[in-house]
């Protein structure tokens, strides 16, 4: 089963480190996930990212990143925010699983001719 990261949202941040991890985790936007490995890697990924942009400011607070997911239909949100201050997020964003794909098929097309549609 594939998956996609979409949707990360950013708010104003008050310091340094909160704008280190909405940059970090830009660069996530859109990717595909080919497989549950690739899903789980990432999660694990951002949650030993998160520890390593404490550990560089450490005379802010920590970081948490929660996870609401709510069944197998809706898309996984992930939220980042400082532990204790669920009110004021840095950054959130949503893994979504692919439903399908679509390949064009000459064969299979209905009004395809010579030289384009008609």
């Amino acid at each position: 089963m594939m998956f996609f990261v979409s949707k990360i949202n950013t708010w104003n941040s008050v310091n340094h480190k909160g704008v280190e991890v909405q940059e970090w985790l830009g660069s996530f936007a859109h990717h595909l996930l080919p497989n549950e490995l690739s899903k789980d890697a990432l999660i694990e990924t951002i949650r030993v990212k998160l520890q390593d942009f404490d550990r560089k400011h450490p005379r802010t607070i920590p970081l948490v990143m929660s996870k609401v997911h709510i069944d197998t239909k809706t898309p996984l949100y992930f939220s980042i925010y400082p532990k204790g201050h669920s009110d004021k997020p840095v950054a959130s964003f949503y893994i979504h699983k692919v439903v399908g794909e679509y390949r064009f098929n000459e064969v299979n097309y209905p009004r395809l001719e010579k030289g384009g549609m008609k």
